[in-house]
């Protein structure tokens, strides 16, 4: 059981959009636009080293980093009470960390509660921040 603190703001977005908020959450991937592919609409983002990919063809973990972003910018939750199991789901244990750090930063006027059992998760924030729940340190 973890709660982000104000600490983070640094890395929060300006502004409530989604281009931002997705850059807080990943550096390696950029949104560049939607646009008419055929009868259909294509969102489209950009890898390093300026790789161009269709939302479809993203990793899950990409499609996380979308997902997570654009509830954030669409519904307006920079000052919502958050609640998240298992962050590091579906993330490789180099990214979970900078994940982490990225989603509490989006949420830092708000309150981020998450759970978790991820080693690099836990070491990236201070030690007063962690609940142990159910068993001894």
């Amino acid at each position: 059981y973890l709660r982000c603190g104000q600490h983070l703001d640094s890395r929060r977005p300006r502004k409530n959009s989604f281009a931002e908020a997705l850059a807080v959450l990943t550096p390696r991937l950029a949104w560049i636009g939607s646009e008419k592919a055929g009868p259909e609409w294509a969102c489209l983002f950009a890898r390093a080293p300026g790789r161009t990919v269709e939302l479809a063809a993203l990793s899950d973990s990409e499609k996380m980093c979308v997902l997570v972003a654009a509830s954030f910018d669409a519904l307006g939750l920079a000052r919502s009470l958050v609640l998240i199991d298992l962050p590091e789901h579906g993330l490789h244990p180099e990214d979970q960390a900078a994940f982490f750090q990225g989603f509490c930063a989006l949420f830092a006027e708000g309150q981020v509660i998450a759970t978790t059992s991820s080693p690099a998760i836990l070491r990236s924030i201070r030690r007063e921040q962690v609940v142990v729940l159910g068993g001894s340190r």
